[in-house]
């Protein structure tokens, strides 16, 4: 039974601490979208909440659709992640991943805001999170080893 695999969309979160700067987050969101300040405004969801300690936390929310527009930011990742950070993300495959729908990116943000992408276990990151879509009902270890080969050939995996 052949599976299809293809992504469906990627969601881009962010927290912004009262001690960090919106614009230089924003602006490290425009440089992972590869999309102009207007564009990047409309994109955007920002939400505040409350910190433990009465502290203002923004929660700044991208959410990708598009085809053409998540095939680009696949390529992105694909092409400026370091091939070692890709290797890393294969080596933890299944801590990374939910059920194999869900892959989980942790990229630092100060990076991004210098246009460089890196994964990152520190807490200033963005989350990304690419949805992967599955066309059968393929269980198991069949469906893991076509993730992981979709993602390999997507670039994602090294």
């Amino acid at each position: 039974m052949s599976i299809k695999i293809g992504f469906s969309r990627i969601q881009v979160t962010a927290h912004v601490h009262a001690t960090e700067s919106i614009k230089k987050v924003k602006d490290a969101f425009r440089k992972l979208l590869a999309v102009d300040g207007d564009h990047l405004q409309k994109m955007l969801d920002v939400q505040s909440c409350e910190g433990d300690y009465g502290t203002r936390i923004s929660i700044i929310t991208a959410t990708i659709k598009r085809k053409k527009e998540v095939k680009a930011l696949i390529e992105r990742i694909a092409r400026k992640l370091p091939l070692e950070h890709k290797q890393a993300i294969n080596d933890h495959f299944m801590s990374v991943s939910k059920e194999e729908k869900i892959v989980f990116l942790r990229l630092d943000k100060q990076l991004l805001h210098e246009g460089e992408f890196r994964i990152s276990q520190s807490g200033d990151i963005l989350h990304v999170a690419i949805r992967i879509a599955i066309y059968n009902q393929t269980h198991g270890a069949d469906r893991r080893h076509a993730v992981k080969g979709f993602l390999l050939d997507a670039g994602i995996l090294a």
